[in-house]
């Protein structure tokens, strides 16, 4: 991190189509007072539509609220759900006395995460079930096993 790497131009291309592409993206800038000055890209597949010129977007996004104008580091908010079963990592980023809130979705990893979460807190109740059963010495979690 932190090197500008340069790519040649088929390459960029194919990055851009078959990486950024299918992430379907989509941007919001905002000034310093979260009002929107402009927006591109796919807003529509998250639901967004009915932009104004100066709509606060705290408002219209209430995570949002807190948030804005971010400092140069910027930030990444993971995950958020932006209509039913829609989930795109929200990037903040500092631009130009403003903010730029880009979106990229991650619905195929959340549902993926969600099921896999399920299927671990299912091992977890057929063990707690198991123990309850037949009381032994030693406890573990599926979770204990995966997370550590």
């Amino acid at each position: 991190m932190g090197r500008d790497f340069h790519f040649p131009s088929p390459i960029r291309a194919y990055i851009h189509t078959h990486v950024i592409g299918k992430r379907y993206p989509a941007y919001l800038q905002v000034n310093a007072e979260a009002c929107l000055s402009d927006w591109g890209g796919a807003l529509s597949y998250y639901g967004i539509d009915r932009l104004q010129l100066g709509q606060d977007m705290t408002e219209c996004f209430p995570f949002l609220t807190g948030m804005l104008p971010v400092d140069e580091y910027g930030l990444i908010l993971p995950w958020v759900e932006m209509r039913p079963g829609c989930y795109a990592d929200v990037h903040l980023l500092a631009s130009g006395g403003g903010t730029s809130i880009v979106f990229l979705d991650v619905t195929a990893e959340a549902t993926q995460h969600r099921v896999m979460q399920q299927k671990i807190n299912d091992i977890n109740l057929n063990l707690e079930s198991a123990e309850r059963l037949t009381p032994s010495s030693s406890s573990f979690t599926c979770q204990d096993k995966f997370v550590n």
